[in-house]
């Protein structure tokens, strides 16, 4: 690296690297073309985008290449960079990132981000067992793992350089472990190699001699490998900032383009979900990202409900997202069962302000069972009677259904009046509790 250009995205990038059929789906053209014509994927805002590049690049004054590079000449990693360039308008939008924001642009695969750090005011402390279990079902599940170094608790750069540690720079985290003796290991590796841990569970430290030598061979299978090493949970701890966990799954994909409404009346556009028989799910709602864009438009909150059809055609809630003011927010739901259901993607924020929420918004479906049928077209609107399907679920015609379909007029109202305490509400049981709303026997809906 010879310039700042959003170090941990390339650091991410040689984290997904290690996984060729990732990097193959990134980078289209896989030879070299003589024409300079070059075509990149990467998932922006929830959407892919395909990059068509040429084979120009910025330089310096010694004609090197003036950001990344790869070795012996391979384009793959600036052609990369190029299009992250591109899609955000120049380089220069590229000075600052987090690794999650980076993973996602990369994979189009959720993220998640999990702190390390714990607020200064005692606010926010660290679970050490929940992490440790989110860690170990994530290397499980196969998901791709990174984890960002920090100069924190009055550790400088240079005390963390001294045990082989580079902060500002993001790692793979390959592996976790549980000792009988009950130490927690974490195998990590830096993505560049020049660099490895020096202290305790390092490859010449003393404890791999209390150590079997079946265990010692199954967590060393090579040897001492350069840029690969493992470390103890507690001094992870100490030396590094957070885990991005990517969670990466072969599933049927399906990614629909959308917008909030101007007006609180709506019309709200609902998609319904075919579910044939059981299977897992995941529903990812993005909002466009503030990088390279010139618009001074703050996030929305987020909120994502997934609603089962009964048969009585009631609804009931079977899962729901945090209500969050990101640019991106996630459901995921094991085990759903066969039946019909409808995904609604809320805001509130938005409806505070005299401007329509267009084309910002990304719905993205990820389900394990590709015979489930999402139409992004078969939308539920309140105050229709029937779908697109031909199902009916409402029908407009009694005051109490009037009274049903003023719902957001009515909650937006409520939510404008609520203390601040009520209007932060992190969670849709928080947010439901908060509301005031008409009586069941009113409203004619079941939610629970």
């Amino acid at each position: 690296m010879r310039s700042s250009i959003w170090l941990l995205f390339i650091c991410a990038l040689a984290v997904v690297a290690e996984r060729k059929e990732l990097l193959e789906r990134i980078v289209v053209t896989k030879d070299y073309c003589p024409e300079g014509a070059y075509v990149v994927r990467l998932c922006k805002d929830g959407i892919w985008k395909t990059v068509v590049l040429d084979d120009y690049f910025p330089v310096d004054q010694y004609k090197r290449l003036k950001y990344s590079t790869a070795r012996k000449g391979q384009l793959w990693v600036p052609l990369i960079e190029k299009a992250a360039a591109k899609i955000h308008g120049c380089y220069q939008a590229l000075t600052s990132g987090r690794t999650v924001e980076s993973l996602s642009l990369l994979t189009g695969e959720p993220c998640e981000h999990l702190s390390l750090n714990e607020a200064k005011d005692f606010s926010k402390t660290i679970d050490n067992t929940l992490i440790w279990s989110k860690l170990t079902d994530a290397r499980d599940c196969g998901y791709m793992m990174c984890t960002s170094c920090e100069a924190k608790d009055g550790f400088t750069p240079e005390y963390c350089k001294s045990l082989g540690l580079i902060t500002g720079h993001a790692y793979s985290l390959l592996d976790v472990y549980g000792m009988d003796t009950g130490d927690r290991l974490l195998k990590i590796r830096n993505p560049w190699g020049s660099e490895s841990w020096n202290g305790d569970w390092s490859d010449n430290s003393s404890k791999w001699q209390k150590v079997k030598p079946d265990v010692k061979k199954e967590l060393k299978p090579d040897g001492n490998t350069h840029g690969i090493f493992w470390i103890e949970f507690r001094e992870f701890r100490k030396h590094f900032g957070s885990v991005e966990i990517c969670k990466t799954r072969d599933w049927h994909e399906t990614r629909i383009k959308g917008s909030f409404p101007s007006t609180a009346d709506g019309p709200w556009k609902f998609v319904k979900i075919y579910v044939p028989k059981k299977t897992d799910l995941c529903i990812g709602l993005h909002q466009k990202n503030k990088r390279g864009n010139s618009s001074k438009d703050d996030f929305v909150d987020l909120l994502i409900v997934v609603m089962e059809i009964m048969e009585d055609r009631k609804m009931r809630t079977v899962g729901h997202s945090k209500r969050d003011i990101k640019s991106y927010v996630g459901c995921e739901i094991e085990h759903l069962q066969s039946g019909e259901y409808i995904v609604a993607c809320l805001s509130f924020k938005h409806l505070d302000r005299d401007r329509r929420c267009k084309d910002r918004l990304t719905m993205a479906y990820k389900i394990r069972n590709r015979l489930v049928d999402i139409d992004p077209s078969n939308y539920y609107k309140p105050g229709d009677s029937r779908t697109r399907g031909g199902h009916r679920i409402h029908q407009q015609r009694t005051l109490k259904d009037q009274y049903r379909y003023s719902f957001f007029p009515r909650s937006t109202r409520e939510w404008n009046t609520l203390p601040e305490k009520a209007t932060t509400a992190a969670t849709l049981e928080e947010f439901k509790a908060s509301l005031t709303i008409l009586p069941e026997a009113l409203t004619g809906a079941s939610h629970t």
